[in-house]
């Protein structure tokens, strides 16, 4: 009978231990599920703060980027602008070459016309003295020419006087002749 008690006691023992292993190990898996699944929380957890990271990195990304495009964009319209400025610039510039030359032009044309006007009445003047010369000169031969003629009619007029006087002289000669022959 003792022996059988034992036998039981044994037994029950064992089963005692059998369900306290078999609680610790429940227990162990328990704590095995427990720690695993904090571990892939944490994981899962690191891996959004990850993401998040990413996406805040590339929106500030972004946002530098299109920082930077304004920026271009108003260097470029600002290099338009200057270049327009400049170009307005050297269009006036021109102008005002432009006009000064015009200018330049009117007055070596009006200096011009100026000598021109000089010149012809120099030779205006030089054409009005000789023809004055000419005037005179003809004036000169025509007094000439007249004295001439004067002279030439009186010494005509003296050959006739002298050739009247011969005649006369001959009538003479010839009257007495014929008196000495009567």
């Amino acid at each position: 009978m003792v022996e059988m008690m034992m036998i039981i006691m044994m037994m029950m023992l064992m089963m005692m231990m059998m369900m306290m292993m078999m609680m610790m190990m429940m227990m162990m898996m328990m704590m095995m599920m427990m720690m695993m699944m904090m571990m892939m929380m944490m994981m899962m957890m690191m891996m959004m703060m990850m993401m998040m990271m990413m996406m805040m990195i590339l929106m500030m990304m972004k946002i530098l980027m299109m920082m930077m495009m304004m920026m271009m964009m108003m260097m470029m319209m600002m290099m338009m602008m200057m270049m327009m400025m400049m170009m307005m610039m050297m269009m006036m510039m021109m102008m005002m070459m432009m006009m000064m030359m015009m200018m330049m032009m009117m007055m070596m044309m009006m200096m011009m016309m100026m000598l021109m006007m000089m010149m012809m009445m120099m030779m205006m003047m030089m054409m009005m003295m000789m023809m004055m010369m000419m005037m005179m000169m003809m004036m000169m031969m025509m007094m000439m020419m007249m004295l001439m003629m004067m002279m030439m009619m009186m010494m005509m007029m003296m050959m006739m006087m002298m050739m009247l006087m011969l005649m006369m002289m001959m009538m003479l000669l010839l009257m007495m002749m014929m008196m000495m022959v009567v």
